[in-house]
């Protein structure tokens, strides 16, 4: 787990839910439109942060209930929001750091081994939920914190390195039945689809 990690989960522990929203701030729009992918009785306790190349993660809002959402970057064309529990974040943060060096899949596996072997990274020991949406930016409304069908949503359950199989689910999507993505590997991951509608 990075340090920022471990902060959030201390923090978690040792302060209580109240205490740690009473020093939260204020809900801005990003941070109302970075926990749209989350079902409504998560959305309140959801941290938030913003993640950017210069200067990592930057924590908008800290997290009472475990799961960590990343705003949408301003700028693009597109609208992209997600969250995972923030046990999972280091796993996602290291592999965007190998992507933006342009790693094959297979040299990014090898690499999360070595920093788990150096004792850099630790993956979660139990299964972990993961939400997002993603779609043109003109399908987000930001003056009803809304979406439209264009906006794809989908909630993912991490199980590295476990298999299809062991979990009696299919590796090719089938409607919206859940399906494995990335079987045995680090990244594998129960995939739930959902059929488009608005959000909000």
């Amino acid at each position: 787990m990075s340090a920022y990690g471990f902060r959030l989960v201390f923090l978690a522990g040792c302060i209580g839910p109240a205490e740690l929203a009473a020093q939260a701030a204020p809900e801005t729009p990003q941070v109302a439109a970075a926990v749209l992918p989350l079902p409504d009785s998560l959305r309140a306790g959801a941290g938030v942060r913003t993640y950017s190349r210069a200067e990592g993660a930057v924590i908008l809002r800290p997290s009472t209930n475990g799961l960590m959402c990343t705003a949408d970057q301003p700028g693009d064309d597109v609208f992209d929001v997600r969250c995972y529990h923030v046990e999972f974040l280091a796993v996602i943060d290291a592999t965007q750091r190998f992507g933006r060096i342009r790693l094959t899949d297979n040299r990014v596996d090898v690499r999360l081994k070595e920093e788990v072997q150096a004792g850099r990274l630790k993956f979660p020991d139990h299964p972990t939920a993961g939400y997002r949406m993603l779609g043109p930016i003109g399908a987000y409304d930001p003056s009803t914190n809304s979406v439209t069908q264009a906006i794809k949503k989908w909630q993912s359950v991490h199980i590295p390195f476990r298999t299809a199989a062991e979990m009696g689910l299919p590796t090719e999507r089938e409607g919206t039945m859940p399906f494995v993505m990335a079987s045995g590997t680090w990244w594998s991951h129960v995939m739930i689809v959902h059929t488009s509608r608005p959000v909000h």
